[in-house]
């Protein structure tokens, strides 16, 4: 999910008269089209009784296997419409939005005990900004080199890596774009995944 937004002017009267009901600001209902227009890749849950392979086995040691085959329905206008209102605090503890104008708070805790997750191990969004970090042994699980810097080709990744972050781009981490480029966080994951290395799921999530 995305960083929170900063502190807004109060909107003139002629940008109220345009304001759709459902946002609380104009820059919401904004964001809410700009959500709509990027494709942003929606999660999905795997059912394995239809997988030709066993994909949950790569996820066996971590906790995102629930996640991963939790299924509940839910209305693609509110979900964009949650995401576009959705603001975080400056210490990550706590996300708070509108939907249909009604206030919703998720704070951390709350996403360690709904979906079980570890708070524990690396926190991958940390490790990814250091500007000098070194993906060599990364990329030796992930594309059998060991180049030091990150690649985005999804082409080069071998075929487990390739299966594992396209369970996380679809299901546990979201991004605008297309399917030929992979992140630095997804590789990062995808990398943590294969290495069997602990990591903060709670922490990679909110």
């Amino acid at each position: 999910m995305a960083g929170g937004k900063r502190v807004r002017q109060a909107s003139g009267s002629s940008s109220r008269a345009t304001l759709d009901p459902r946002f609380r600001e104009v820059e919401d209902q904004a964001a809410y089209h700009r959500y709509k227009e990027c494709g942003i890749i929606l999660s999905k849950t795997i059912n394995p009784v239809h997988l030709s392979y066993p994909v949950i086995d790569f996820f066996a040691h971590t906790c995102l296997c629930f996640i991963l085959t939790l299924a509940v329905p839910f209305s693609l206008e509110l979900l964009l419409e949650f995401y576009a209102n959705l603001h975080i605090n400056s210490t990550f503890t706590a996300l708070t939005s509108y939907v249909n104008r009604r206030p919703v708070e998720i704070i951390y805790q709350d996403y360690v005990e709904l979906l079980q997750l570890f708070t524990t191990g690396d926190k991958l969004h940390i490790i990814i900004s250091y500007p000098d970090f070194d993906w060599s042994t990364a990329n030796h699980f992930l594309r059998q080199t060991n180049t030091p810097f990150h690649v985005g080709e999804t082409s080069s990744l071998v075929k487990d890596a390739r299966t594992i972050q396209h369970v996380l781009l679809t299901t546990i981490i979201p991004k605008a774009g297309d399917r030929v480029h992979i992140t630095p966080l997804l590789s990062l994951t995808t990398f943590y995944n294969m290495a069997r290395r602990e990591f903060n799921a709670t922490d990679l999530i909110f």
